[in-house]
């Protein structure tokens, strides 16, 4: 039974009824109403007519469990308040002065977003599968509204370009030749995508441009997170249909490149800029009526935490990309403009939130190289224990200081992202309009509803909400073997991103969260990496000891789960992959090998997972030493060196005239020693198709090291016998 609060507590208020003439005939009637408003105002005994007195609620809850927050809630509203077991571990913070109950429970449910159902002897908040489901609808709904808004500003660019004439072909002929002219005087700082670019001006880039916008928007917004989806104007079983016809694009490509190829010098065409294949795909037209493409592929990639993009590519029929265009969906601009003069007001930091900044700076900001100092019980037991200690408590105090400025009541269900988002990072300054442009910086970072008296921070709806939370129990249970002083091994990374209904931004975060406390377990968080862990942590016991012992173990051998993890590393472009395919490109001025369609892997796997296909293993493991100082020019700078790196800085200072081709002396101010492991799959897909993936992960001990003396011994006899061959001084000497 789901029924709103305001139907179980009555305030003490009169509802006039509707359509009544109050200024003639109907006075004596509004006389009775004004009496009657009068008496209920004024009764001398709330509750003994039924109409029990509505409590007036004053509390402050920092961070914690939705379950511990109902629990004290219960005691001082005197009413029994639980959650579902599915929300129970959700964290819920507020601060709210004489406020009705019925009004706060309903900021609550607006907060989580959740609603309230009647029990016997309370309420009890949950989130129904039908309530999920319009979330998603609705989540679904503004992510097509987004990308319509996107490929809208498309089209009118288009438009505005107007008719493609022979001064447009000539213009773009020019660009290309004075590109080139750079490249032939030696000049290298041309980048692929400037190709790209300026491609987009000639009528195969255009066809790539027109065939995006024709595109439809709930398509795009409808591919499932996480996962790379390719749409196919011919799909086959790895691709999913494009939906739109893109007729009226060909026929414009058409007509343009008519015009292309008689703007264009013949006598140049043998030598054309960059030995492009769309400008040979477009010379060997001449004289055609209809040009007959390859394939046309969109490629969707929405990643939770990541900007969504689509890219269209265009392929001839001999399957090299002629024209290729992609498209971003991103989030509009936040203006941090003060309305009021509290907008400007600095908020307070509390220690916490001080503490995490500074150390969060040693790894994402441009601050000190030197490294953090040894952190304080109470933040040690909010990295370590989140399922004890909530933890949003690093920003709670914040957010309380925010409501104070105008104040305003707060309830958040913060989304978890925002302790990264709210670190002052960079030494900025935070003020209330910094708080909502960090917030707001990404349509599916945050919610924030302010109103007269109330200030409500809540994380996007549906199954992004969900998503963007770090599993604390799973986080608490690894935390142990992840942070220890010598660094977690890959291993114990795998088993933690392969620990049930883990997913990438949950890894992610949850490996950022503890890297505020070992900073080399941010080695882990490298785009793409963790899908690499989740097969490492997946494959079974046996299976792994196998393939360190160079077997080769048939991909239809393997268990459901770990297939299902090898398809999904397959199948994704951002996993640090590298690829071996049948033919590429072969033209030695081409500078992108991945041009052509024997390098898509739904091209090269159309039935999806090859079953027949095998997994191999590499694995390896080096002592290392990070020098952190400065550079022979003065600047801050941090050298990773394996023994062999260490030993040629050994020899530049023993003898640096006979070694001084090794480089310019750094100063180092510290070191700090470790290992430095990695992990190679290779995944033999077809006979001439072999893709690769690998995770490499430092472990570093916490213990500085101030001189290259101090080094464990180990390290520094790899070192010196390196040295003294090098030197040729005997062994032993």
């Amino acid at each position: 039974m789901k029924t709103r609060i305001s139907s179980f507590i009555l305030p003490n208020s009169v509802a006039f009824p509707a359509g009544m003439d109050y200024t003639g005939k109907g006075n004596r009637m509004l006389s009775i109403w004004l009496a009657l408003a009068i008496h209920a105002s004024t009764d001398p005994a709330p509750g003994v007519r039924g109409r029990p007195a509505e409590p007036q609620i004053t509390l402050t809850l920092r961070a914690r469990s939705l379950k511990s927050a109902f629990a004290e809630l219960s005691k001082v509203s005197g009413t029994k308040l639980e959650v579902s077991a599915n929300m129970e571990w959700e964290p819920l913070l507020l601060k709210v002065k004489d406020v009705p109950f019925a009004t706060l429970l309903e900021k609550i449910a607006e907060a989580t977003f959740a609603e309230w159902e009647k029990t016997p002897d309370g309420y009890r908040l949950k989130r129904s599968p039908e309530l999920v489901a319009k979330q998603n609808i609705e989540e679904l709904e503004a992510r097509t509204r987004a990308w319509k808004e996107v490929l809208d500003r498309l089209r009118a660019g288009i438009e505005n370009e107007g008719e493609y004439t022979a001064a447009n072909a000539q213009a773009a002929w020019a660009r290309m030749e004075a590109t080139e002219a750079r490249l032939r005087s030696g000049e290298r700082s041309f980048e692929p995508s400037s190709e790209i670019q300026i491609m987009l001006v000639t009528p195969v880039g255009r066809l790539a441009k027109r065939i995006a916008a024709s595109i439809d928007p709930a398509v795009i917004a409808a591919a499932p997170l996480d996962e790379r989806v390719v749409l196919a104007v011919r799909p086959n079983r790895a691709q999913r249909p494009l939906g739109r016809s893109i007729e009226p694009a060909i026929r414009a490509f058409a007509a343009e490149m008519r015009i292309w190829i008689e703007a264009t010098p013949r006598g140049a065409r043998e030598t054309s800029p960059f030995g492009n294949e769309a400008l040979r795909f477009l010379w060997a037209l001449e004289g055609q009526q209809t040009p007959e493409l390859g394939k046309v592929l969109v490629v969707v990639t929405h990643r939770l935490g990541m900007t969504p993009w689509f890219e269209v590519i265009v392929a001839d029929k001999a399957g090299d990309y002629i024209a290729r265009h992609r498209v971003h969906l991103e989030s509009p601009p936040v203006i941090q403009e003060a309305v009021r003069p509290e907008d400007k007001s600095p908020l307070t930091l509390s220690p916490l939130l001080q503490e995490a900044a500074d150390r969060a700076r040693q790894m994402f900001g441009p601050g000190d190289p030197k490294p953090a100092g040894a952190p304080s019980d109470e933040f040690k037991s909010l990295i370590l224990r989140p399922d004890q200690n909530d933890p949003n408590r690093l920003v709670d105090e914040l957010l309380f200081d925010w409501a104070d400025l105008y104040g305003a009541n707060l309830v958040s269900s913060p989304p978890d992202v925002s302790l990264f988002f709210l670190m002052p990072v960079n030494r900025e300054t935070l003020t209330p309009s910094i708080l909502r442009a960090k917030l707001r910086s990404r349509f599916d970072t945050a919610s924030i509803v302010e109103s007269p008296g109330w200030l409500v921070v809540r994380p996007p709806g549906g199954r992004m909400g969900v998503q963007m939370r770090l599993n604390r129990t799973a986080l608490a249970r690894f935390a142990p073997v992840v942070v220890v002083p010598e660094g977690a091994t890959i291993d114990a990374l795998a088993r933690y991103a392969a620990s049930p209904g883990m997913t990438e931004f949950g890894f992610q975060l949850g490996v950022a969260w503890l890297s505020l406390l070992h900073p080399s377990l941010g080695e882990a968080n490298q785009t793409g990496q963790f899908l690499v862990y989740r097969l490492h942590g997946t494959l079974p016991t046996e299976a792994r000891r196998r393939l360190l012992e160079g077997a080769e173990i048939p991909i239809s051998a393997l268990d459901p789960s770990t297939r299902e993890t090898l398809r999904l590393l397959v199948f994704d472009s951002t996993s640090g992959m590298s690829l071996s395919a049948p033919q590429n490109n072969s033209d030695a001025r081409n500078r992108s090998p991945w041009s052509h369609l024997s390098s898509e892997i739904t091209e090269i796997c159309p039935n999806g997972l090859p079953l027949n296909g095998t997994l191999m293993l590499t694995a390896s493991s080096q002592e290392i030493v990070i020098g952190k100082g400065l550079s022979a020019a003065g600047h801050p700078a941090t050298y990773v060196m394996s023994p062999d790196s260490m030993a040629s800085d050994r020899l530049s200072r023993i003898d640096p005239a006979r070694f001084q081709n090794l480089g310019p002396i750094p100063t180092f101010e510290s070191f700090q020693y470790g290992a430095e492991e990695n992990c190679s799959y290779r995944i033999r897909l077809t006979e001439g198709a072999t893709k690769f993936a690998s995770i490499q992960h430092r472990r570093m001990s916490e213990r500085v090291y101030s001189k290259y003396e101090d080094l464990p011994a180990s390290f520094r006899e790899k070192v010196d016998a390196i040295v003294k061959r090098l030197l040729d001084i005997p062994p032993g000497s």
